[in-house]
């Protein structure tokens, strides 16, 4: 998973003013309790994933994606 996520490009934040929403969820691949969080940004409107994480759900892993949103956020 994390070396097909390396493989995706993210939207380019660039749409001021617009409405943006986090979330999370979490997924494993055989072993329930191996499992990694997903943490993704949507712009509210049309749906489109502006951004996302994968990793630990700590909030020195997710803070540069929430730091990208709020600068974007009016």
């Amino acid at each position: 998973m994390l070396k097909l996520s390396k493989q995706i490009t993210a939207s380019d934040l660039s749409k001021f003013g617009y409405k943006y929403e986090l979330d999370e969820m979490w997924t494993f691949i055989k072993m329930k309790e191996d499992f990694t969080w997903i943490t993704y940004a949507i712009e509210r409107d049309s749906k489109n994933v502006v951004g996302f994480l994968i990793g630990s759900k700590s909030k020195a892993n997710i803070r540069p994606l929430v730091e990208e949103i709020l600068l974007l956020s009016p």
